[in-house]
C-alpha cells in the first residue's frame, strides 16, 4: 500500500514516516495543494493520501471538493491532519469528501491503526472490482448502491468518456421464462426506446463471468423511500411527485413499455442542471419491465414467486389477468397515498394479509388524516386505487390532466 503525504510541516514528515516504516507501506511527501490533487486523479493503485491543513495553493477540504467526481478519486481513502487553526473544521472536511481524520496528537500506535483500518477497506473494496470483471478496456464496478429481489447495482466508472456510471447485473432467477443474458439485453433494448427527463437512461449492455449486465446514467440524489420515511410530503413536493413520475410512466407507455415495480425505492429526487440546484424525479429500475404485449410470463402469482413489491402490486396480478398501463397507475397511487398521508394505506402483516387487502379492502380516505385537502384530490387518489381495472384512469397522461384541474384551494 502507497502513502501520499502531502504537508510542509517538518515535524509531521518525520512523524508519519516513522509511523509507515513500523508497517511497511511506501510514503510519498509532496509539499502543495495541486501535486496531491495530482497524485490523486492519476492514481494506478490504492492509496492513502493524508492532507495537511493548509497547503501552498489551498487547503485540504478545497482538495478533496476538487477531486470528489475525479473517475478514479474510489482509489485514495483521503485524511485529513487535525489543524489548531481556527479555520479547520473536520465536518467540512468530511462534507466536502475527506474519509477520515488523523490527530498527530494520538499515539503513533493509534495512528498506525487508522491507516491499517483504510488499508484494509480500500484492499476489500479491489477484490471486489477484481471479481466484478465487466470489460477492463471500457468498465471499472466501485462499490455496491443498491441490491434488489432482480438485480445488484454498483457505482462504476466508464473508463473511455471517464464519468460515473450505474453498472447492473440482473440475476438470471427471477424469471425461469429467460436467462440472465435475454433479460439484460431485453432491459437494455426497452429502456433505449426512449430519453426523457424522468426515465433513466440506458448507455450500454454487455456480458462478463459475473454474468449479463445493463449501463446506465447514475442518479445522485435521495429515494422516494427515504424521504418518507420521515412522514407525508411537503405540497410542493408532492406536487412535484405527481407531475413528473406521471410524465415519465406517459413516455415509458407510449413506447409500449411496463415498469412494473413501480415503489418509493425505485423513484429518485436529484438535483440536475449546470448549477447542480435544479431538482429532478428519476424512475429507475425498469429490471421487470415488459412490452405491454409480452407480459404473459408475469401475469400470474399463483406461483410461489411473488415478482414486484407486495404493497404496490395491482390486483389483476393476483387474478393472473393481463397487466397494462393501469397495472402501473394502481401502483402510483399507492405511492401518492403514502407520499400525502405518511402511511401505506393498507396497514397489515404478512403476505396473505396484504394479497386480500388489495383485492378486498377499500383504503382509508385521505382526508381522514388530511383533513385540508381538497376533497376531490382524495377522489383522484382513490380513482387509481380502483380494484377494477376499467375504473381507473385510461392512462398515466389522462391523470395527469385530471390532476391538473384539482383546486388545492377548494377545502372539503
Amino acid at each position: 500500500m502507497k502513502i501520499i503525504l502531502a504537508t510542509e510541516d517538518p515535524e509531521k514528515k518525520r512523524f508519519l514516516k516513522e509511523t509507515v516504516d513500523s508497517i511497511r507501506f511506501d510514503i510519498e511527501i509532496v509539499e502543495d495543494a495541486y501535486a496531491a490533487i495530482e497524485k490523486i486523479e492519476k492514481t494506478v493503485q490504492e492509496q492513502i493520501v493524508i492532507l495537511d491543513f493548509l497547503l501552498p495553493g489551498m487547503n485540504g477540504a478545497q482538495v478533496c471538493e476538487k477531486v470528489i467526481r475525479t473517475p478514479l478519486r474510489w482509489r485514495s481513502f483521503i485524511y485529513g491532519i487535525r489543524s489548531a487553526d481556527p479555520l479547520w473544521d473536520p465536518l467540512l472536511f468530511l462534507k466536502s469528501g475527506g474519509d477520515g481524520v488523523l490527530d498527530f496528537c494520538d499515539s503513533m500506535e493509534s495512528v498506525m491503526i487508522e491507516i491499517e483500518t483504510a488499508s484494509r477497506l480500500l484492499q476489500r473494496q479491489a477484490k471486489i472490482t477484481q471479481r466484478l470483471r465487466v470489460d477492463a478496456e471500457r468498465y471499472i464496478p466501485l462499490e455496491g448502491i443498491g441490491s434488489g429481489g432482480v438485480s445488484n447495482v454498483y457505482r462504476g466508472i466508464d473508463r473511455k468518456l471517464e464519468r460515473e456510471v450505474a453498472i447492473k447485473y440482473l440475476r438470471s432467477d427471477f424469471d425461469s421464462t429467460i436467462s440472465n443474458s435475454e433479460a439484460a439485453l431485453q432491459e437494455a433494448r426497452l429502456l433505449a426506446k426512449f430519453i426523457h427527463p424522468n426515465l433513466v437512461t440506458v448507455f450500454d449492455y454487455g456480458e462478463s463471468e459475473e454474468g449479463a449486465f445493463v449501463v446506465m446514467e447514475i442518479v445522485e440524489g435521495e429515494s422516494l423511500q427515504s424521504m418518507l420515511e420521515s412522514g407525508g410530503l411537503r405540497d410542493s413536493l408532492f406536487d412535484r411527485l405527481v407531475i413528473e413520475s406521471l410524465q415519465g410512466i406517459e413516455a415509458a407507455h407510449s413506447q409500449g413499455v411496463l415498469h412494473l415495480d413501480l415503489k418509493p425505492a425505485n423513484i429518485m429526487f436529484g438535483f440536475m442542471g449546470s448549477t447542480g440546484s435544479e431538482m429532478h424525479l428519476k424512475i429507475v429500475d425498469f429490471g421487470i419491465a415488459r412490452d405491454r404485449h409480452h407480459t404473459d410470463g408475469l401475469k400470474s402469482l399463483k406461483s410461489k414467486t411473488v415478482v414486484g413489491s407486495l404493497p404496490y402490486i395491482a390486483p389483476e396480478r393476483f387474478y393472473g389477468e393481463s397487466l397494462g398501463r393501469k397495472s402501473d397507475l394502481y401502483s402510483l397511487g399507492h405511492i401518492y397515498y403514502i407520499g400525502l398521508t405518511g402511511r401505506h394505506a393498507f396497514l397489515v402483516d404478512g403476505i396473505q394479509a396484504m394479497i386480500d387487502a388489495h383485492l378486498n379492502t377499500i383504503p382509508t380516505s385521505i382526508l381522514e388524516f388530511r383533513p385540508e385537502l381538497p376533497l376531490e384530490l382524495n377522489e383522484w387518489v382513490m380513482k387509481l386505487l380502483e380494484k377494477k381495472v376499467e375504473e381507473r384512469f385510461a392512462s398515466a397522461l389522462e391523470a395527469l390532466q385530471a390532476y391538473q384541474k384539482i383546486n388545492w384551494d377548494k377545502k372539503t
